[in-house]
């Protein structure tokens, strides 16, 4: 529950001071200095609307990007507008004559340049406000998500969609270096890896499940192919290479390609069950001792031509294709 008392909110108990500012045609706007954002969580319907939120982290306290430690968030918005929360996040950058450890082959100008313009198209975050002078770049993020309830929420959902958006940046700005930790840490892989490609190459319906083995699916997407039709694809990530001499992974394998295939799942918000069509055993290092051969023999015949393999010669081979897609 959120309450407003004199110059302070009330959040579960918890006290957080607030100064009442005056901004030019934007009306009242409770303004708060904060460390964290740990305890600062409210639901979104339960703003004021009268009022609009600014909340701002002190200096060394700023969320720091997944993608580069060099972007920092430290200023969010919230607001009720028209009976529909909306939760923004600042995105700039300032002073760009100064040194601040950017280390990829482009200035740091050029790469928010080019973010700039992917969110123009992006279906998550909508950009209200854009900045671009010889001093700062940047923009004010909207977040698009229904789904959403709570502001830390909100925030973390915003910030993730924008990690995305970050590597495929990356990607087609031709920045991109294989990390040999990708070979070794399968969530690394999969957050900075599958997830941005599979974001890149514009299918639906993304689902990452976190780590959390769903029946052999890592991660699960769709498309529409040319008679309109709606197809389910699962991928079983795996780190390093998988040997076919070794029997315990081939068994899992096996094991996570019938349960992908037999056991349904359903969207977010939606009961209806559904099956995948396709399966993709997608690894960062190599098949080796013939193991895509034996999983070939071993699985029923019925789904030799729905089951696929991709391995990190391939994923660098589509990572530079895609760097000249726009």
């Amino acid at each position: 529950m959120l309450e407003i008392k004199e110059n302070y909110l009330i959040i579960e108990n918890k006290s957080f001071e607030y100064e009442l500012m005056e901004y030019s045609n934007l009306g009242s706007t409770i303004y708060l200095e904060l460390d964290t954002l740990e305890e600062f969580d409210f639901n979104l319907i339960d703003l004021p609307k009268s009022k609009e939120f600014e909340i701002v982290l002190t200096r060394g306290n700023e969320i720091k990007s997944q993608f580069n430690q060099s972007i920092k968030f430290n200023r969010f918005y919230a607001k009720n507008s028209h009976s529909e929360p909306i939760v923004r996040i600042d995105l700039f950058k300032y002073y760009l004559d100064s040194y601040d450890g950017w280390t990829l082959k482009w200035d740091i100008k050029k790469f928010i340049e080019h973010v700039l313009i992917k969110l123009e198209s992006s279906k998550s975050l909508v950009i209200l406000e854009k900045v671009i002078d010889s001093e700062s770049i940047g923009a004010i993020i909207g977040i698009n998500s229904s789904n959403v309830k709570t502001f830390k929420k909100a925030i973390l959902y915003g910030l993730k969609e924008l990690n995305i958006i970050f590597k495929i940046s990356e990607i087609e700005l031709g920045g991109f270096v294989w990390k040999p930790a990708y070979e070794k840490n399968e969530s690394l892989f999969s957050t900075e890896i599958v997830n941005t490609l599979l974001n890149k190459l514009n299918y639906n319906n993304v689902i990452y499940n976190h780590g959390v083995k769903e029946y052999g699916k890592d991660f699960i997407f769709s498309e529409i192919d040319r008679l309109g039709l709606t197809k389910y694809t699962a991928i079983q990530v795996k780190a390093g290479n998988l040997r076919g001499n070794v029997k315990s992974d081939i068994d899992e394998i096996l094991a996570q390609a019938d349960d992908a295939f037999s056991m349904p799942f359903s969207l977010l918000g939606s009961t209806n069950k559904l099956y995948i069509s396709t399966f993709i055993i997608l690894i960062s290092g190599k098949f080796t001792d013939n193991a895509k051969d034996k999983i070939a023999e071993k699985i029923e015949k019925k789904l030799i031509g729905n089951i696929f393999f991709i391995d990190k010669s391939m994923i660098i081979n589509l990572i530079e294709k895609l760097k000249d897609k726009k």
